[in-house]
């Protein structure tokens, strides 16, 4: 029933078959070589087994060539190095080495792997986890590997028949040309983890500290808890949507999607960023039905927070509430991006701050992007409340729709003044990446038409040299619109009023006055065009740019237009 092999160095180039098993070890403990190049090795109702689970010796196992043929194949090396190379491999694995390497033209079928070491496997076919069937094992076991184990072939897969429940080492890395199925198994991995598909991935609960990179060139990606304690978590989707549970990492957590994206949370501790990139053509909301929550948290003033959300679609951006997103201070610089391409972003009541009691560290930067910004009473704030550096406020649309009203204002201390502000606050009709354009000067921009309409535009950057923008090609302006650039702790800033024609229907309000025996700063009102005409409505303007009342000098005000 049995075929018995006692022998270091057999070659079979026949075929060697057994009703039941194949045992192969040899006389004394020794290094044990296979050339079966031409050959079979053949047990369809049982078994071909290498040595027995108690060998426990460093010394190696190598099967070269041909084809196995049985139910299983269970392989002991002990702390030896593993090689097999066979053409077709029918019989599920069960290997316990050092480390090793596994190669087959066919399929194969992975029932438990422990490795101490590095465990490589290249298929020619499709990889399929499943349980281990060799009793007394419970059918439980998959993959246990003290190195980084390397896979690679068409598909990866658990065998609905033998499902596997878990895969343990300590790195993988998984490179399939087509789909990744894990979605029955958690992967534990106290380094990272790899998985590279051709047609799409959908894996259970992962952890690996050191990283996990879920990347797919067409086809969806189908996740549970991801967790990178010390690193970052990356999932892309080229062509595809992305669905996972929550998302927490300490470096990062980046997601790049071919269409949708949809997660309860994404959490990053210790500083960092949250880089989420979408293609939609329904709104992707913050707060809602996409990301529920997003949380940065840092432990010192040296990192950075930013959280970068981008829609390229013509879906837009909702953000549902202000306590969607929390960037926590102290970091050292903080970012919030949200760019909904040309189409809408839709912002709630309430404030979106990027606040710092920091002395040294700037209260960060806001930059919002979109073809039509509609807010509802909404306050930007990027202040610093124990009167050090003030952030910038950024905003390009070519509508903006206040609603209840919007403010934007960057603040050096509380309230409204600044010690060492260096605000800035802008509005312009360019929509796209606004980070890129902070400091540049926006009248050098392709400005294009914008339309402010609704109760109330405030935009503030008192303080030291603080910087009011707001900058249009055709402006057609309505309601109640202050912009204030008033002195706090130095000389008054700067106020900037653009565009090809202005046309008012507003109340507009500019000022750059300075403040006790500060020098009142500049508000510079300008129609681009040589022949363009600045339509101001009676007492619908005030302009002021006046020193404070203990003394300094006047400010500047400059008005120019073709026609006025």
């Amino acid at each position: 029933n049995n075929l018995n092999i006692v022998s270091s160095n057999l070659t079979n180039a026949g075929v060697l078959s057994a009703a039941n098993n194949i045992n192969i070890t040899s006389q004394i403990a020794s290094n044990i070589l296979v050339n079966n190049v031409g050959g079979v090795l053949s047990a369809l109702n049982g078994s071909v087994n290498i040595r027995d689970a108690a060998f426990v010796e460093k010394l190696n196992f190598a099967l070269l060539g041909g084809d196995v043929l049985a139910k299983e194949l269970n392989i002991n090396t002990g702390e030896g190095i593993l090689n097999l190379q066979v053409n077709n491999l029918t019989p599920a694995i069960s290997v316990f080495a050092g480390e090793g390497y596994i190669s087959a033209l066919s399929d194969i079928h992975v029932a438990t792997l422990q490795y101490s070491g590095d465990p490589i496997l290249n298929s020619g076919g499709d990889i399929v986890f499943q349980g281990d069937q060799v009793p007394p094992d419970s059918g439980n076991y998959t993959l246990i590997a003290t190195g980084s184990g390397t896979f690679s072939g068409r598909n990866a897969f658990i065998d609905p028949a033998h499902p596997a429940t878990s895969i343990n080492t300590t790195g993988l890395v998984l490179n399939l040309t087509g789909f990744v199925d894990l979605s029955g198994a958690t992967i534990s991995s106290t380094s990272g983890v790899s998985i590279t598909a051709g047609s799409g991935i959908t894996v259970g609960a992962i952890s690996a500290p050191a990283g996990i990179k879920l990347n797919t060139s067409s086809g969806n990606i189908t996740a549970g808890n991801l967790t990178a304690s010390s690193n970052f978590v990356e999932m892309q989707a080229a062509s595809g949507s992305i669905t996972s549970g929550a998302l927490s990492a300490k470096a990062a957590v980046i997601v790049v999607s071919g269409k949708s994206f949809s997660a309860p949370s994404a959490t990053v501790n210790g500083g960092g960023a949250v880089d989420i990139y979408v293609n939609q053509s329904s709104p992707f909301v913050v707060g809602g039905g996409g990301i529920g929550t997003i949380v940065l948290t840092g432990t010192s003033p040296t990192g950075t927070g930013f959280v970068h959300i981008a829609n390229t679609g013509s879906g837009g951006l909702t953000l549902g509430s202000t306590s969607a997103i929390s960037i926590n201070t102290p970091f050292q610089q903080s970012y919030l991006a949200l760019d909904a391409s040309t189409g809408v972003l839709t912002l709630p009541s309430g404030t979106i701050s990027l606040d710092s009691s920091n002395f040294s560290v700037p209260a960060g930067v806001i930059a919002l992007s979109a073809g039509q910004i509609n807010a509802n009473g909404t306050i930007l704030s990027a202040s610093n409340t124990t009167g050090g550096y003030a952030g910038v406020v950024v905003v390009g649309t070519s509508s903006l729709n206040g609603g209840a009203g919007l403010t934007a204002r960057t603040n050096g201390a509380f309230g409204y003044t600044g010690v060492n502000g260096y605000g800035s606050v802008g509005i312009t009709s360019t929509p796209g990446a606004p980070v890129d354009n902070l400091h540049v000067s926006f009248s050098g921009l392709d400005l294009q038409p914008i339309t402010v309409t609704g109760q109330s535009l405030t935009l503030t950057s008192d303080g030291f040299q603080g910087q009011v923008i707001l900058d249009g090609s055709t402006m057609n302006l309505s309601g109640n619109i202050l912009l204030s650039a008033n002195g706090g702790g130095g000389a008054a800033g700067y106020v900037q009023f653009v565009g090809n024609q202005i046309i008012n229907n507003a109340n507009v309000k500019a000022t750059a006055n300075g403040v006790g025996s500060e020098s009142g700063g500049i508000v510079n009102i300008q129609s681009l065009g040589a022949l363009s005409d600045l339509s101001l409505a009676e007492n619908k303007l005030i302009a002021q740019a006046t020193s404070g009342a203990s003394g300094g000098d006047g400010g500047q005000l400059n008005i120019v237009a073709g026609h006025l």
